[in-house]
Parts: structure tokens; C-alpha cells; sequence
């Protein structure tokens, strides 16, 4: 098998970067065994209807991506803004945690994020 880790996410309600309400699903734990270049295929299934044999309710294919052997890793790159905004809700999603970049970690929810000064 080619991918690692947790196959399946749960709809998550999240707000974006502009304030906008959504129904996200995050893959915070997904690993790409081999290196090479890769697209990923999601599919949407009401779980109620899954175990009688159904079709998935939507198919969305992800962009192209590199995954890269460990020798060749080059690091993590800086997160996007859309992932600090998710991880300050709460997500735990894996970015580089220093102002240098070296090391690496998982940005977690900081419960004086939630306060207004």
C-alpha cells in the first residue's frame, strides 16, 4: 500500500480565513510511502448508506503533488494561512514550528486565541 495512516476524515465545521462558515474534511495523518508524483481521489459517502453498497454522493481529485524519499526530504514548508487559521480552531495539523525552520511539530489550539483582549 501506498498511503499511510488515517484513510478516512470526519466532516469538521470550520471557519476560513475570511470568516466564512464550512464543512472541511482533514487528512492531518497521511503519508505517501514512496516517493514519486501522486493526485489523490476523495470520495463522499453518507455513512448510513455505505454498508448497502452505494455510490459516493461526490468524487474530487487533488492537485499534483511530490512525495519525496527520506534522504531527499527537503523540510517542511511554511504553513499556509488557511492552516494556522484551522489550528488555531483546534486542528492538529503538522508545520514547522520555529522561525527558523528547523524541527518540526504540531501546532495546537492555544486557549488564549479564544479570548478578546
Amino acid at each position: 500500500m501506498v498511503l499511510m495512516g488515517q484513510l478516512i476524515s470526519e466532516c469538521s465545521k470550520l471557519t476560513d480565513t475570511s470568516g466564512e462558515n464550512g464543512l472541511y474534511f482533514v487528512y492531518n495523518d497521511l503519508a505517501v510511502r514512496s516517493s514519486g508524483f501522486y493526485r489523490l481521489k476523495f470520495e463522499l459517502y453518507q455513512m448510513s448508506n455505505v454498508l448497502r453498497g452505494s455510490s459516493p454522493l461526490a468524487v474530487v481529485y487533488s492537485g499534483q503533488f511530490q512525495a519525496f524519499s527520506p534522504k531527499s526530504f527537503p523540510g517542511l514548508t511554511h504553513p499556509t494561512a488557511l492552516s494556522l487559521c484551522f489550528a488555531r480552531q483546534g486542528v492538529s495539523i503538522r508545520m514547522r514550528s520555529t522561525a527558523s525552520g528547523h524541527g518540526s511539530g504540531r501546532v495546537k489550539r492555544n486557549r488564549d486565541d479564544d479570548e478578546d483582549d
